[in-house]
């Protein structure tokens, strides 16, 4: 309570000094360490302090925007000075933004303690025990422990406080064994879980000395699993490419003119919920409106759109609380995307093929039609040939290409498992299996 007090009452200073009717000022502040690891021994300890402030200033339609770490009491109204000359020399934009008043949020309880100032001995002594599991396995270890805490704060001159804090915690690890094969996995949070980090290294383990002698196969259609990370990056680009109103207004959402009608099948409801206990979000969107659960895909079916205020007031809606720095070119965005899990294992659904391909994850993904929501990109680090039920040997990776929508359109299962995982957004994702999924191209490795 004390450093919210300490942080609101500096940003109040901001406002003090502005001689402007409408300003805003938001604070990010964040501590990140970092412990890396390579060829099983840990080589690098860092861990960056830093904070900003982006004053917002608005006046008869004009806009003036800064953003600072010159945070010092001393140079408030230096700065204040500067973002109004920018405002005032700045083009009359259109529509007019409009600040927020004071507005009540849901608590939402994603720090911890122990996980935001974990100590290099801490890290380490994680980091040791995976790779004594990874040495007795013969393997190669590499990755990063990162663990820390950001601080999101807005204060304008309409009365509105809002203040989050939440820790972090994430492990990517690689696997790499002598004859040539790899695995890979991540455990992504708020909060270290010592038994889920224990049992994704341990599957990692097992996974990487499967990789072992690949056979290739030819190109095609194929019935496939994807595992979480796989199916990971399908919502990433989804929610990129589908889900903002902004988009939709533009006609360039893969949405445009298709909500209320069936776009996926009726296995796939996917939502944007800052509070789903697996996120890690904010109460709160960048213009202040508190976060609210929107659910973009219900049963197939696209009934949703993100909104800031802009979007919300040309589609006369209310925001949804997504909104991103103002003013932006991108528009609202859904940065807390959840697929709604199945019932049955990955196990058990990998026991019901009889002829498929198992995906770890994918990498190198590029959109190539915006429109239909196309991508390609390379499997990597496991991918396994299924025959009747089981992992039957590894394969050479793979070059895929499809359509996000399509491919969800023919998902047969959806794993009762599921959690975070994303390299440019946080995605709560299952495992899926999926029918007629084009491989276009076969890598030599």
């Amino acid at each position: 309570m004390r450093e919210q007090k300490r942080i609101i009452q500096n940003l109040e200073a901001f406002l003090e000094q502005s001689p402007v009717a409408d300003t805003e000022v938001i604070y990010n502040g964040w501590t990140e360490a970092t412990t890396r690891f390579a060829h099983n021994i840990i080589h690098q300890n860092v861990s960056d302090k830093n904070s900003s402030v982006t004053i917002r200033t608005m006046e008869d339609g004009h806009i003036g925007v800064l953003t600072t770490n010159q945070l010092d009491q001393t140079r408030v109204r230096d700065v204040i000075a500067r973002v109004v000359t920018r405002m005032r020399e700045n083009p009359r934009m259109e529509p007019e933004y409009v600040l927020r008043g004071a507005e009540q949020y849901r608590a939402l309880h994603n720090f911890s303690e122990q996980t935001a100032h974990m100590t290099a001995d801490h890290r380490a002594s994680i980091v040791e025990a995976i790779i004594h599991q990874v040495t007795q396995a013969g393997l190669m270890a590499a990755g990063a422990l990162v663990t820390g805490y950001h601080i999101t704060s807005i204060v304008n001159s309409k009365g509105l406080r809002a203040y989050h804090r939440r820790s972090t915690f994430e492990l990517t690890l690689t696997l790499i064994d002598n004859q040539g094969g790899s695995g890979w996995t991540i455990f992504s949070g708020s909060n270290v879980d010592g038994d889920c980090v224990q049992d994704r290294v341990n599957r990692c383990i097992q996974r990487t000395l499967a990789t072992r002698n690949p056979q290739k196969i030819e190109p095609g259609r194929y019935t496939v699993i994807l595992e979480p990370p796989a199916t990971g990056v399908m919502l990433e680009f989804l929610g990129y490419l589908a889900f903002s109103a902004k988009e939709y207004l533009r006609g360039r959402s893969v949405l445009s003119d298709r909500l209320g009608q069936a776009v996926t099948g009726k296995h796939v409801t996917i939502h944007d919920d800052a509070y789903h206990p697996l996120t890690t979000g904010i109460p709160f969107d960048y213009e202040g409106a508190a976060r609210q659960k929107v659910t973009l895909i219900d049963k197939g079916v696209a009934t949703g759109l993100v909104h800031d205020s802009l979007t919300a007031r040309t589609m006369n809606t209310v925001t949804t609380g997504h909104s991103l720095p103002q003013p932006n070119t991108i528009g609202p965005l859904p940065l807390n995307l959840v697929m709604d899990p199945g019932q049955n294992a990955l196990e058990h659904i990998i026991a019901q093929t009889d002829n498929g391909i198992l995906v770890t994850r994918f990498h190198y993904n590029r959109v190539v039609d915006r429109k239909n929501s196309v991508l390609t990109g390379l499997t990597r680090d496991g991918t396994f040939a299924i025959r009747n039920g089981e992992i039957a040997f590894p394969i050479n990776n793979l070059r895929y290409n499809t359509n996000i929508l399509e491919a969800f359109s023919r998902i047969e299962h959806i794993s009762s498992e599921h959690y975070l995982v994303g390299e440019y957004a946080k995605v709560v994702a299952p495992a899926l299996k999926l029918d007629d999924f084009l491989f276009t191209d076969v890598s030599d490795h």
